[in-house]
């Protein structure tokens, strides 16, 4: 096991300068999501999983999406500190924080390789795989049948809002990494008025975004941002603009889990009752809910989330937890022989 190391090397990142990361996101909120990831490694957290009573695989690769640059931290610490060597794979062109990951990792003995070559995987024992459900699929059919794969594919979360003086806690959720990821609630539910949410949503995103500057958007996400406000013009009339993010109200009717950057979708429903009958298409594709109300956690996890949070805990993820209705921890092991 190398958990002292990665305490070391835990240490070491926090001290780095992500601002050298060839990154398209603004410092400030590179720097916040960067110190919410490394918050996770905590060393009561790394005694437990030392004492699970599970091994390492020799070899892991690690495919990793370009949406969320922090995402894997937490599976690369647990891995490497079981003893592991890691491979990780990131998009071709888009190496985004990796490189600073390795070499720090390296400078205190971990073995942390980088590659954009999916070919390297497929000598691994195990192989961990994020993005869209198509890429996982593709990965899973191209690697050998001795290799141990574990995928994650396409998933979003929602908000359930009763509370609207809430606002402050759910616009950190979607302000970090800039409304992309799974764990950022492409919809905001609310219980009450549309236009006083829409608009008390907006001014709280308005005070996090002069904390925590937008990042740019694709022509996709730009053309798709003025798409959906045009449909919110034409419904209920609620196509909010800020200086740094936008709020559309849109009727149940028009519904689709689209996430846009820092422009969430905000719907009015009756009950959690409503909220079922939504979010019931979607069921295989949630991930995370967030709620100003603990009593509807059952109710929210009928609609098929593996996880129900706390507003402004969304992007917090503990490191003990099901991932997508999986015990990652657990399946990141080998049981002793």
């Amino acid at each position: 096991m190398s958990w002292d190391r990665v305490i070391e090397w835990r240490e070491r990142l926090r001290r780095s300068q992500v601002a050298d990361a060839q990154m398209e996101v603004p410092e400030a909120s590179l720097k916040a999501a960067w110190d919410i990831a490394l918050d996770a490694w905590t060393d009561e957290a790394f005694e437990r999983i030392a004492k699970d009573g599970l091994q390492a695989y020799p070899s892991v690769g690690l495919v990793t999406a370009r949406t969320v640059p922090t995402a894997l931290m937490e599976w690369c610490a647990v891995l490497l500190g079981r003893g592991s060597s890691l491979t990780v794979k990131h998009p071709r062109g888009h190496p985004g924080l990796i490189p600073l990951l390795s070499q720090e990792a390296q400078a205190v003995g971990l073995p942390f390789h980088v590659t954009d070559q999916l070919d390297r995987l497929g000598a691994q024992d195990l192989v961990i795989s994020m993005g869209s459900d198509t890429s996982v699929q593709a990965i899973s059919e191209a690697l050998p049948a001795t290799t141990t794969h574990l995928s994650f594919g396409h998933r979003f979360s929602i908000a359930w809002v009763t509370n609207q003086d809430r606002w402050d806690a759910l616009a950190q959720d979607l302000a970090l990494h800039d409304g992309r990821g799974c764990m950022t609630p492409v919809a905001v539910f609310v219980k009450g008025d549309l236009s006083q949410a829409c608009h008390g949503l907006l001014e709280a995103l308005e005070r996090v975004g002069h904390r925590w500057p937008r990042g740019p958007s694709t022509p996709l996400e730009y053309a798709r941002t003025r798409a959906r406000a045009r449909l919110a013009s034409s419904t209920t009339g609620l196509a909010l603009e800020g200086e740094t993010s936008a709020v559309h109200g849109l009727t149940s009717a028009h519904f689709e889990p689209e996430s846009l950057p820092r422009c969430p979708a905000v719907i009015a429903v009756e009950d959690t009752g409503e909220l079922q009958s939504l979010l019931l298409p979607w069921r295989r594709w949630l991930s995370t809910a967030g709620t100003d109300r603990p009593l509807d956690e059952a109710a929210l996890r009928q609609t098929g989330v593996h996880r129900v949070c706390a507003l402004g805990q969304m992007q917090r993820p503990p490191l003990f937890r099901l991932h997508d209705g999986v015990d990652w921890i657990a399946k990141t092991g080998l049981p002793k022989p």
